[in-house]
């Protein structure tokens, strides 16, 4: 059964052009396509999630994922790693103290695979926090970028 997500919200991504298997591809991976409306059931998500880069960071068509080439931010992408020296968050804590808020989270392709001193697995995943599509050009600077970031830091430290 192909679910979707209740209460479903927008998804705009820079897509990679290319699937990428491992870190190693990734890191040569420098040319994003923008993917507007992404349908939010499991079948899409799972394929974007596993198989391509993504970024809330959306750059001028065509160009290089640079700096210079930003032209707005659709959302925020925060990374759980969990190592064992972090405060923890888990999936489940992180789903009971933001329910009230639209998210996709999913896990990092490293999920449980470090334990914590007692060698209990440790979460590690991703979570999108959607802007609503009119506000995405209130983020149409770098400055303005890194100024929503620093204000998440503050609750996603």
């Amino acid at each position: 059964m192909n679910k979707t997500l209740k209460n479903a919200f927008r998804l705009d991504l820079s897509v990679s052009y290319r699937e990428v298997q491992s870190k190693e591809e990734g890191n040569s991976v420098v040319y994003y396509s923008l993917k507007e409306n992404i349908p939010l059931d499991e079948v899409h998500l799972k394929k974007l999630f596993s198989s391509y880069l993504q970024s809330t960071n959306i750059w001028e068509p065509g160009e290089r994922a640079r700096q210079e080439n930003y032209t707005y931010m659709t959302g925020v992408m925060l990374d759980f790693d969990n190592k064992v020296t972090d405060k923890q968050m888990s999936i489940n804590e992180f789903c009971r103290k933001f329910k009230q808020y639209h998210y996709i989270l999913y896990p990092s392709s490293n999920h449980l695979k470090n334990s914590d001193e007692n060698g209990f697995a440790l979460d590690r995943f991703r979570v999108i926090l959607p802007i609503h599509p009119d506000k995405y050009y209130h983020f149409n600077t770098v400055k303005l970028h890194d100024r929503a970031y620093d204000g998440i830091k503050l609750d996603f430290p």
